[in-house]
């Protein structure tokens, strides 16, 4: 994951961004068990880091112990990105350590050999690099039809 990261930081531009995505990927080795379970990452408003909590009592404590979350937060990030804790209740809201996005569906699509392989081939000699690459493109596809062959063949056997 950390190399996903790496490569992540090397590509994206507004990196500032990418370290507020891996703070909240990262919140409870951030700001600690018990604390992290009960005061979550709402987001943030220029210099201002928004949390919440379900319950009331819990935010009361959460303003108490601002400071220590700040300094937390920006000590994980490397820099003073935040001056202020603001904390909200949650009402419904998802937290930012919260959310899932599952990976996209990957589809295999079937490359299949097209019809009349080798036929056009003899009108192609008078373009003699086309005519290289194109006995190239039907060597590839004999080589997928050999396999498949000896694939079968096996199979057969068993």
């Amino acid at each position: 994951m950390e190399d996903f990261y790496k490569f992540l930081n090397k590509t994206i531009k507004n990196k500032e961004k990418l370290k507020l995505v891996i703070l909240w990927k990262r919140w409870d080795e951030v700001l600690g068990l018990p604390l992290a379970e009960y005061v979550l990452p709402l987001g943030h408003q220029e210099r201002v880091l928004i949390v919440g909590s379900e319950d009331a009592l819990v935010l009361q404590e959460a303003h108490f112990v601002s400071q220590e979350i700040l300094l937390r937060v920006n000590n994980f990030l490397g820099e003073q990105v935040f001056d202020k804790v603001r904390v909200k209740l949650l009402r419904g809201k998802t937290p930012l350590n919260r959310i899932k996005v599952s990976a996209p569906e990957l589809r295999r699509y079937a490359i299949k050999k097209p019809k009349n392989l080798g036929s056009v081939g003899q009108e192609l000699k008078k373009y003699p690099k086309i005519f290289e690459y194109y006995q190239s493109y039907v060597a590839y596809w004999d080589a997928v039809s050999a396999r498949k062959e000896e694939r079968n063949g096996r199979c057969n056997r068993n």
